[in-house]
């Protein structure tokens, strides 16, 4: 049996784990785009600031390859697959790989946007290993202080804004949308992430976009909305991620908001499996198939995707979201739900101080949601509550109080194994 998998991070490493667990003699044969052995892609940031060395930024062992039996082709960018056949062509034209069963594990992809192609040489991306060593690179050259200007206020700008924070930069962040980390949090909890930033010295701009700009090598200057104009040395884009699908060429591929898999995370040409960030399978909550782009989730994925390739029949059950965000010493930690405020929505929230804040969103009695910055004691407990969907109506109007948690965490135990909730 020969697996080939294409991609080479933190899903491709649960496969080959699940594989192995399995098939300990069939041949396996990772293609990736980058030259760089697994490595933990939210610790980019990390490494650029200067937090850790770059041995410590690898997902696995130096000789984890060897040891699973893989065969590595790093440095890959141009990839085609022929489901008929089974034919992988490395460079068309060149090497074809044959393959029994496949996996595509390509993770995101970085959006761009439009005013920032050009190849300006002070525009960097945020999302690789190579990406944060050109702006290191940049930094050491420059050698005095830099104004730098990012493009987006989620989670990988708010990353990109600590690191530069962290390397002495003055630091100003544009953001289109109504709020900072739009995705997970609603206006109130995005406005105290907002306050906290700018209390640190970071500059921010809310619903605001980049009007004209001024350069020509370089960016100079960009003009925004509210009419600010922004002094820049450098610009990083950080206006989201999308899965990368947008490469194949697969006409009976079904893809949605990514490449939607059944629950044993097959796709819909048989032999062909997907799993991580690329993938779109069932969420929990909503009941759908939904992109839950979260590094756990993908390993899970990947792992189940790899255990079925090779024989077994392991159903995936789900996932939530679930982010835990150190950002300049402030914790902020969602899971589910944590943007909702429908009209079905029960809120139960607290404030204690500036930057102490707790969220719960439930409906029906079940925690579907919560928002914890500040104090995320006990994050753990309620994301089972959430992912077990689990009644917690005795209980709802204690849910802030942390004696009461432990209650919670075994009443939820005790009904979940006992099938009375």
């Amino acid at each position: 049996m020969r697996y080939v998998i294409i991609g080479n991070s933190t899903a491709a490493i649960g496969a080959v784990e699940g594989i192995r667990e399995i098939d300990k003699q069939g041949e396996i044969i990772i293609i990736s785009d980058e030259v760089y052995e697994a490595y933990s892609r939210p610790l980019i940031s990390y490494y650029l600031s200067g937090k850790i060395i770059e041995k410590n930024i690898y997902y696995r062992d130096k000789n984890f390859y060897v040891q699973n039996g893989v065969a590595l082709h790093t440095g890959q960018s141009n990839v085609q697959i022929n489901p008929e056949t089974k034919i992988v062509w490395i460079e068309p034209g060149s090497e074809q790989i044959h393959y029994d069963k496949l996996l595509i594990a390509t993770g995101g992809k970085p959006v761009v946007p439009d005013f920032l192609n050009g190849g300006y040489d002070n525009v960097f991306l945020f999302h690789s290993f190579d990406d944060v060593k050109k702006i290191d690179d940049f930094l050491k050259k420059a050698g005095k202080r830099q104004n730098v200007a990012i493009i987006g206020g989620g989670l990988v700008g708010l990353k990109a804004a600590e690191s530069m924070f962290f390397r002495g930069q003055d630091v100003a962040v544009v953001e289109a949308g109504d709020c900072l980390l739009n995705s997970i949090l609603d206006l109130k909890a995005g406005n105290i992430v907002e306050n906290y930033l700018k209390r640190r010295g970071i500059s921010i701009f809310i619903q605001n976009i980049v009007e004209e700009k001024e350069g020509e090598d370089k960016l100079e200057r960009l003009i925004l909305s509210d009419g600010t104009i922004l002094e820049c040395d450098m610009v990083i884009a950080a206006a989201g991620i999308k899965p990368n699908y947008a490469w194949l060429n697969l006409k009976n591929l079904k893809v949605d908001k990514g490449i939607l898999v059944d629950e044993y995370l097959q796709t819909s040409i048989d032999g062909i499996y997907a799993a991580g960030d690329v993938a779109q399978a069932y969420e929990i909550i909503s009941g759908e198939k939904k992109v839950v782009p979260i590094l756990p989730n993908a390993y899970i994925q990947g792992r189940i995707a790899g255990a079925n390739m090779a024989g077994e029949n392991v159903r995936y059950r789900g996932s939530i979201a679930f982010n835990s965000i150190p950002l300049l010493g402030l914790n902020i930690v969602t899971a589910g739900l944590s943007n909702c405020d429908d009209r079905d929505s029960e809120i139960i929230e607290e404030f204690r101080g500036e930057f102490n804040y707790k969220k719960f969103i439930l409906k029906d009695d079940v925690l579907v949601g919560t928002v914890l910055i500040g104090d995320i004691y006990r994050c753990g407990i309620y994301r089972y509550l959430i992912e077990k969907k689990i009644k917690i109506t005795d209980f709802k109007q204690s849910i802030l109080s942390p004696e009461i948690s432990w209650r919670l965490l075994g009443r939820a135990e005790a009904g979940f194994k006992g099938g009375t909730y």
